[in-house]
């Protein structure tokens, strides 16, 4: 995956923002990279102009991969959707078996009867549970991860440890976080988001050290940034 002079600017008029600054990227397949910034700094934006759920103001992201949406394949459901027909939609969207991510759906929520109702009639804590099997049943080429890395709760941490831990051994995997105990635990190369501008280091500490400095030296404002992780014309970051 590369990006080519990607620009991306958020607002309108005096609100209007530089988010990316005609970064140029290359990703190489199977990397564990965690993207560090303040606050702010665009790191959900930049997720979202990988995956395709937003466009850049300017250049252009030369994909050749499936890649994750950070936010919840859920929120693609219509009114009445079924789980079962979601999982349909997807497996044909990303050029997967729809009967292999039916199986794979179903064994980890357990939901039976219930892959036929719905999905807004589901209770919460199914819904979530519906968003992580289908993130991990999909075997995207790079998988990103929004702030943190969900496991969910009660007996389903294990299905997801698991499926994490698969994933991550034929995948690549993209973390953005403000977080210096996410980003260590996550491991791998990294990258500081700041003003724009993207630079890569090969060690996630290289990273953490210049992020450190960064949010001391040179920290973003209040009147910066925006304030949540919606995409577009919406607002942006973590």
């Amino acid at each position: 995956m590369i990006l080519h002079s990607v620009t991306k600017s958020l607002g309108r008029g005096r609100r209007k923002l530089l988010v990316l600054d005609r970064v140029d990227w290359t990703i190489n397949p199977k990397a564990r990279i965690v993207v560090l910034g303040q606050k702010g700094a665009g790191k959900s934006t930049l997720l979202d102009t990988l995956s395709g759920t937003s466009t850049p103001t300017e250049g252009w992201v030369e994909r050749r991969a499936f890649v994750s949406p950070r936010i919840p394949l859920t929120r693609f459901a219509q009114r009445f959707t079924t789980t079962r027909q979601l999982v349909t939609q997807h497996a044909h969207l990303y050029l997967t078996d729809p009967h292999s991510l039916s199986n794979f759906v179903e064994t980890f929520t357990s939901f039976g009867a219930a892959m036929d109702v719905p999905i807004r009639h589901l209770p919460s804590a199914a819904r979530s549970t519906l968003q992580l099997a289908l993130f991990y049943g999909i075997p995207f080429d790079f998988y990103l991860f929004d702030n943190r890395v969900q496991f969910g709760t009660g007996p389903v941490q294990q299905h997801v440890r698991m499926a994490f831990d698969l994933r991550s051994q034929m995948s690549g995997m993209i973390l953005a976080t403000s977080s210096v105990k996410i980003a260590r635990t996550f491991g791998g190369a990294g990258a500081v988001l700041h003003r724009g501008q993207l630079v890569p280091y090969a060690t996630v500490e290289e990273a953490i050290q210049v992020h450190e400095y960064l949010s001391i030296h040179d920290p973003l404002q209040a009147s910066n940034y925006w304030d949540d992780g919606s995409t577009d014309a919406d607002t942006d970051d973590d």
